[in-house]
């Protein structure tokens, strides 16, 4: 049984079977969602050799066409999730994603492939927004960063198997089998999905009250409706979120960090092959390992200390990452020029173990800001900005500085240059959050008190 403070504040408790298995499910469904994502990192150097494509437009199609539909039709699906079924929307989400994900390696020219990852990114539009308001459903806000920080586990997860198939299909069969293998199985997973996925009551876990909490807990049940009040017009809801200082410095900091990670994630691979000339079977083992492994453990343990450490100051929100990504800056400078393959991919695994351990801590800080009704929007809007700037021109951004430099630096220098840029833009982020610690514990404060 769950155990709850006489006093009505909410202690550490056991979590059900049903909660556990939640997580669980959805960990799957966000791993699969950055497979179809992210496996273009590894696939890049053979489908620019296949195809003939410039350093500009492999940035393009890694980033900015699929990054601009699923951050603009993230908002309509957000404003569906806030009313009807999140589970519905998000087993719907995998069979478009998976699907396009299909299409990917059917196509036969760069315009049809360009258009078939403008197709995956309006299917994962539909998955995380849904996702994080319902779990906020079945977690209180003391647990939502440990609850959020496992459910983004499926970012490493993802990227490693994203990593390891893909590298080892297109070494044997070509990248065009590696989209349609990793995309097939997603039908599976969304008719799991919409089979065993429970809608909980919405916005139940934010009342402090011991006998309502403990209903929410027991007695998770259907609910296609909304609970709490209904979600606002969009003017309404933007400008209720926008008027949330820490919620708008939040946004843009990590906005900054996402350009950095989603720019060194989708052209290190590239990086790799130019600088330490190693091909598919000499670098799909060790980066799987610095990306998956080092990634998972910062996610789980990032999760799990910001829990801890919020128990004592709110701060630890803004403190934790910004922290982490101020160590992390010097590894990066010294993973970039080192001249060692071996040494690289070491310093590599901590660079990406510190940078994914904020997910957990943002994921959650967004869900605690907003009112229960506007959870999916607020997610939304959160992911709307990390996609345009941090995924869409993060690697249009390399692409381009690549291309530009090459005349004079040749391709394996002029990228790693490039790279090298993202540096000061990491430390940068980190500041911001760092002065917006006031007024984050002023907005929770603020939020705690209206949840009653």
């Amino acid at each position: 049984m769950n155990d709850v403070n006489i006093s009505g504040s909410v202690q550490r408790r056991k979590w059900t079977t049903y909660q556990r298995y939640v997580i669980f499910l959805l960990l799957i469904v966000y791993t699969f969602n950055f497979i179809d994502r992210q496996i273009v990192t590894i696939l890049s150097p053979a489908i620019k050799e296949d195809l003939g494509l410039t350093d500009t437009e492999l940035g393009l199609l890694k980033g900015l066409p699929f990054a601009l539909f699923y951050a603009v039709f993230g908002f309509p699906i957000a404003w569906l999730a806030d009313r009807y079924s999140r589970s519905k929307i998000i087993a719907a989400a995998i069979a478009v994603w998976s699907g396009m994900t299909v299409l990917c390696g059917l196509a036969q020219n760069y315009g049809q492939l360009l258009a078939a990852r403008m197709g995956v990114g309006v299917g994962e539009a539909g998955c995380s927004p849904a996702a994080h308001s319902l779990i906020s459903d079945y977690f209180p806000k003391e647990e939502r960063a440990s609850a959020l920080g496992l459910y983004s586990l499926g970012i490493s997860f993802g990227t490693l198997f994203g990593i390891l198939l893909g590298g080892l299909i297109a070494d044997a069969y070509g990248w065009r089998w590696a989209f349609i293998i990793v995309g097939a199985p997603g039908v599976l997973m969304g008719l799991i999905v919409l089979l065993t996925l429970r809608e909980p009551v919405r916005g139940a876990m934010d009342n402090k009250e011991a006998s309502e909490f403990a209903k929410a807990v027991q007695n998770i049940k259907a609910d296609s409706k909304v609970s709490a009040a209904p979600p606002s017009s969009f003017k309404e809801a933007l400008k209720t979120m926008v008027s949330i200082k820490s919620y708008v410095i939040l946004t843009f900091s990590a906005a900054l960090t996402a350009f950095c990670g989603y720019g060194l994630g989708l052209w290190i691979v590239d990086f790799l092959f130019r600088t330490h000339e190693l091909g598919y079977r000499e670098l799909t083992i060790p980066l799987a390992m610095c990306i998956g492994v080092g990634g998972g453990i910062g996610v789980v343990f990032g999760g799990y200390i910001t829990d801890y450490l919020a128990r004592k100051s709110t701060r630890a929100y803004f403190s934790y990452p910004a922290y982490g990504h101020l160590i992390s800056v010097p590894l990066f400078f010294a993973a970039v020029w080192v001249g060692s393959p071996m040494w690289c991919f070491i310093i590599f695994f901590f660079v990406f173990m510190l940078h994914s351990s904020v997910a957990g801590p943002y994921y959650a800080l967004v869900q605690n800001l907003a009112p229960p009704q506007l959870r999916a929007f607020a997610a939304a809007l959160f992911m709307f900005m990390l996609s345009v700037l941090g995924l869409g021109l993060g690697p249009l951004y390399l692409g381009f500085l690549s291309d530009l430099w090459t005349p004079k630096m040749g391709e394996a220098d002029a990228l790693r240059w490039a790279i090298t840029t993202l540096g000061p833009i990491w430390a940068l982020a980190s500041f911001i959050m760092l002065s917006g610690r006031n007024a984050l514990e002023a907005d929770l404060a603020a939020r705690a008190e209206q949840d009653g």
